[in-house]
């Protein structure tokens, strides 16, 4: 009997033993880790692997030798004719017959619409929304990074002699109503023809002159553009054959940029962490949401990155704030880094093939990418 009252205390105190709680802490910030593959000389993808409080993160990266007189940097677009278009990033870059490419501006989802400026072959296709910062490439590939303002001095001439009779400033181009104050202008690459918001005024010119003043739609010809404007007191004043002349600024002086594409916030300005969203006017849903993430930027030796983070698979990699996006990026040593168009737009091609891991279960076609050329001499 004893014996048995010996084994029933034995067992009860084993199943009875304490038990140690481990703290609730931080996943180890030194978990960072890098493999670098060379595709082509002055081209190279390091994958990254790091964690954060809520879980692994992946990151692909291009770093690109922008001196390497086999790489040439372009902007490219679903369709050369006209900016209100989407396509997949794979189908743009094959198209373009590009080495590799990553998605870039935001965009209307509905009319494709690139927001934000975007630049090719020297040509503005589409000015800034809220001088938003933006990547711009010059003749000899030289990173620009920067809040661009783009604003058109225009000067109205009237009768035989001429007069210059008004002044105004146009603060659009190709931006729907309500990302321009004054005065947007629109041509042939926005569309044939403009539905004009209701109570606005649409100014037609041609070759210079203004040739109709409507209310309802606008036909856009190819040798000119169209004027609306939200405040409609100002194009009040211009009359049929009125003659317009109109010169661009940009600030800071991008008149040597001949390719560029918009995002925003800033990620890393002069080498530190610097996320600027509120002035930048943007209202994402949250300021922690986790998400895929897509980013450029440069280098203090000018060379350029690319990055995308994937999300939404807790095994692989769950996403990143823009927080923490900036500090990855941060550890990378850039000195200058913009955000881009993320979720489901976030997709990186390298020669012919998706190499990130998409957080749709589809390709999404988007409005524009960055492109990058490896010609053979």
């Amino acid at each position: 009997m004893k014996k048995l009252f010996f084994i029933f205390l034995l067992i009860g105190n084993l199943f009875f033993l304490p038990v140690q709680v481990l703290p609730d802490v931080d996943p180890p910030k030194y978990y960072f880790t890098k493999e670098t593959k060379e595709y082509k000389p002055g081209i190279k993808r390091h994958l990254i692997r790091t964690i954060t409080k809520k879980g692994p993160v992946v990151a692909n990266v291009l770093e690109i030798d922008l001196s390497n007189e086999n790489i040439s940097v372009k902007v490219g677009l679903p369709d050369a004719k006209k900016i209100k278009a989407k396509e997949t990033l794979l189908n743009i870059v094959k198209h373009e017959m590009a080495y590799l490419g990553i998605n870039a501006n935001y965009f209307d989802v509905k009319l494709g619409n690139p927001l934000g400026t975007l630049i090719t072959e020297g040509t503005w296709l589409v000015g800034p929304v809220y001088d938003r910062v933006a990547i711009g490439f010059s003749k000899d590939k030289k990173a620009f990074v920067d809040q661009v303002m783009l604003v058109g001095n225009a000067t109205t001439y009237r009768g035989f002699r001429r007069k210059p009779v008004t002044t105004f400033e146009i603060d659009g181009l190709n931006t729907p109503p309500h990302f321009y104050n004054k005065i947007s202008l629109f041509t042939i690459n926005w569309d044939e023809e403009l539905v004009l918001p209701s109570s606005k005024t649409g100014v037609i010119v041609k070759n210079g002159c203004i040739k109709k003043i409507v209310n309802d739609r606008a036909e856009i010809p190819k040798k000119g553009y169209v004027l609306v404007s939200n405040a409609n007191y100002v194009l009040n004043y211009l009359k049929r054959k009125d003659r317009l002349k109109i010169k661009w600024q940009s600030h800071p002086d991008w008149s040597n940029v001949v390719e560029a594409v918009s995002g925003g916030p800033y990620l890393i300005m002069n080498g530190e962490i610097y996320v600027d969203e509120i002035n930048q006017k943007f209202k994402f849903a949250k300021k922690e949401t986790y998400t895929a993430r897509s980013a450029v930027g440069v280098d203090y030796n000018g060379k350029l990155y690319l990055i995308v983070v994937d999300s939404k698979d807790d095994n692989h990699s769950v996403g990143v704030t823009l927080q923490e996006l900036a500090e990855l990026l941060k550890k990378l040593n850039l000195k200058e880094a913009i955000n881009l168009d993320g979720g489901g737009s976030s997709t990186l091609v390298v020669d012919g093939k998706i190499i990130n891991k998409l957080s749709e279960r589809h390709e999404r076609k988007i409005s524009s990418a960055l492109l990058i050329f490896y010609h053979h001499f």
